[in-house]
């Protein structure tokens, strides 16, 4: 369980996972120069969150970022989700963040990355047209090319939230393709 007692733990954990893998890179073989954060829904929020942190903070370079269906900016999605998905009736509609808190982490990178995107390397985005956060996708897409950032927004018409995860959807094959034009071009 997630709860707003734990926050920022799960960003601070996503910004040690990289230093980690930066300060192994030599044991184990790795190209420190060549690291590339993906993550899916929410964790698309926390790569996204850790690479604009990173790159301020002097951290590990990041090669590229692969973003599918995020929450980019947390207040605006809390207004576009369906009750059902809030994890408890007690969050009154502020999800993870405690009621103390939801008001002075708006515009905070760390919770809404589209709020901090100036620093991020190229960023691939996916997402689903049929996804109610297809929105959050494309606002970060703007905010990127308002920011100078080299990025690729590939919307993929009538695909669901998480098709990345769903094999057997026709919209996962349409996604595999894009992203390996993506790391073809980005990850050499």
């Amino acid at each position: 369980d997630v709860c707003s007692s734990d926050l920022p733990a799960q960003f601070d954990d996503a910004v040690f996972a990289v230093g980690w893998a930066a300060d192994q890179a030599a044991t184990y073989g790795w190209d420190a120069s060549r690291i590339i954060l993906a993550g899916d829904s929410a964790g698309a929020t926390l790569a996204a969150a850790a690479a604009e942190h990173l790159a301020r903070a002097g951290g590990p370079p990041i090669r590229a970022l692969l973003l599918f269906y995020g929450i980019f900016d947390y207040h605006d999605a809390l207004t576009r989700l369906h009750p059902s998905v809030l994890l408890t009736p007690q969050e009154s509609g502020q999800g993870y963040l405690a009621p103390e808190e939801y008001e002075a982490l708006r515009g905070d990178y760390r919770v809404s990355p589209i709020h901090g995107c100036e620093s991020l390397p190229v960023t691939y985005i996916g997402a689903g047209t049929g996804d109610s956060l297809f929105g959050q996708s494309q606002q970060l897409a703007d905010a990127l090319g308002r920011a100078g950032i080299e990025h690729e927004f590939h919307p993929v018409d009538g695909a669901p939230h998480g098709f990345m995860q769903l094999p057997f959807h026709w919209s996962y094959l349409a996604g595999q393709i894009t992203v390996h034009e993506f790391l073809r071009k980005h990850a050499v």
